[in-house]
């Protein structure tokens, strides 16, 4: 016959011992590697903008007159912040459009009335009130809200 297995004592935590919180990832100091200006990611955003709606509709979306447009995507010209700004907005809302609808889709729904946005034009409420309102319906059509 086998060995006798001898009980174990029942074990029970005290009350107000647990463990406290551990995050799945331990906070830490993150550590640019190299820096980088806002310009600079603009830069990189302007041309991915050009490359999906072409250098004149990027200049119009932009307000920016098309010739200085062209020089500052080669380097001949800064960017202001406030173009910076618009930049980034533009590439956040034309990258959540991309994921939520059709490529042929998204230019349409950019520059026609919303119902969600009250019969705004995307593109109008973007300028005017910046990128929150915009994803907001996005989100929303991903989900299949209409109006």
């Amino acid at each position: 016959m086998g060995k006798a297995v001898a009980a174990r004592p029942n074990r029970r935590k005290k009350a107000g011992t647990r463990r406290p919180f551990s995050p799945l990832v331990a906070p830490t100091t993150i550590r640019i590697k190299k820096p980088v200006s806002v310009a600079a990611l603009a830069f990189r955003d302007l041309d991915r903008i050009a490359e999906i709606l072409g250098l004149n509709q990027t200049a119009r979306v932009l307000d920016v007159d098309r010739s200085r447009l062209s020089r500052r995507m080669r380097g001949a010209e800064g960017i202001s912040p406030a173009l910076a700004l618009r930049i980034t907005n533009l590439q956040y809302v034309l990258t959540r459009a991309l994921q939520t609808m059709h490529a042929d889709e998204v230019g349409p729904w950019l520059t026609e009335g919303e119902p969600l946005l009250g019969g705004s034009i995307p593109l109008n409420v973007l300028a005017i009130e910046g990128p929150a309102p915009v994803i907001a319906v996005l989100g929303a059509l991903a989900f299949g809200a209409f109006a």
